[in-house]
């Protein structure tokens, strides 16, 4: 993946150091599918998507018993909103639903996990993007069903950042660091990636490493579902 000056300059804002290799000479491998790591550290293994039940093909726009889990649990997405209202929505890119886990989850581009976040999308590409929207965790009876935010958004990614964003998406119970390494399939067929809250990477800053590397798995997997 090749990152301009702009590009870099978020980068260092959310503090990983980028690092750049050496040239590579006509006779190197060419670069792996997912973008090779930015960061002195091995390039993260392709995401395995898992995949659907045998003999129960998902329908479309249909909600999954275990999305459902969450519900029960007490936390449900609330409506989602696009990130940059202002924004050009004819501009080409793919949509984007990013659920999050916010401290300000009526206004989730606040606060300072809001600015970080604004950083961490200036760094996938995606600031002032008009298809980038968002959908807090909120208390259940207070939000949205995800099979309807599929239906009207039609994402090409859902980025889930949080546990309990993630456990609203995915209806999941495995501790967030087990869902990292592994890439999602949603009732509708939709890939869905999960990683760290801006909230928890502001306490934790150590890992904006491997933040990074999921981000540059979300984008490489919406770059899939955008060629035709």
């Amino acid at each position: 993946m090749t990152l301009d000056t702009r590009q870099r300059a978020m980068l260092a804002e959310m503090g990983i150091r980028v690092w750049l290799p050496p040239p590579r000479s006509p006779a190197d491998a060419p670069a792996p599918a997912f973008a090779p790591a930015l960061v002195p550290s091995p390039a993260p293994a392709r995401a395995a998507v898992s995949a659907p039940v045998a003999g129960r093909p998902a329908q479309p726009g249909a909600a999954t018993p275990r999305a459902a889990a969450a519900v029960q649990r007490g936390w449900q997405l609330g409506p989602a909103q696009p990130l940059y209202p202002q924004a050009d929505k004819g501009a080409d890119g793919p949509t984007w639903l990013i659920a999050l886990d916010s401290t300000t989850p009526d206004e989730p581009g606040g606060g300072e996990d809001g600015a970080l976040l604004h950083k961490m999308l200036a760094a996938m590409g995606l600031k002032d993007h008009g298809g980038v929207h968002v959908a807090t965790v909120r208390r259940a009876g207070t939000g949205s069903e995800l099979a309807q935010l599929l239906q009207t958004l039609r994402p090409a990614v859902v980025l889930a950042l949080g546990p309990s964003a993630a456990s609203c998406v995915l209806g999941s119970t495995e501790p967030l660091q087990s869902l990292r390494q592994r890439a999602h399939r949603l009732a509708d067929g939709t890939p869905a990636l999960v990683s760290y809250a801006p909230a928890y990477l502001l306490r934790r800053p150590e890992a904006k490493r491997a933040a990074w590397q999921d981000l540059q798995r979300a984008m490489a997997l919406a770059g899939q579902q955008g060629a035709p």
